[in-house]
């Protein structure tokens, strides 16, 4: 089964940004194909859900924080999920600095 997802190709996209990674980095780091993320984020294709599912069943450390914005886009501060825009802060460090 394949799907169409702008949605999830936008959040790949703010993931791999948010972690200032080259398509090429973050490819490598997920075990997805470069082809595969770069048609996401050109938003071209049919795609395998699978591939948005192994990255939320990764056990990295590094995409840790953001399963529960890309599984079903919302955040829970208080679990250290937080979406991309907050990355820099870490998944300990959600409150904004002063």
């Amino acid at each position: 089964m394949s799907i169409r997802s702008i949605n999830y190709a936008e959040k790949l996209k703010a993931i791999r940004i948010a972690e200032y990674m080259s398509q090429e980095e973050f490819s490598l780091s997920t075990g997805m194909d470069i082809s595969v993320n770069k048609d996401y984020e050109d938003g071209g294709g049919l795609h395998d859900p699978l591939v948005i599912e192994r990255l939320i069943l990764m056990d990295n450390i590094k995409y840790r924080k953001y399963v529960l914005w890309l599984a079903i886009g919302q955040i829970a501060y208080e679990a250290g999920q937080i979406d991309p825009a907050l990355s820099h802060y870490g998944p300990e460090k959600t409150m904004s600095h002063h």
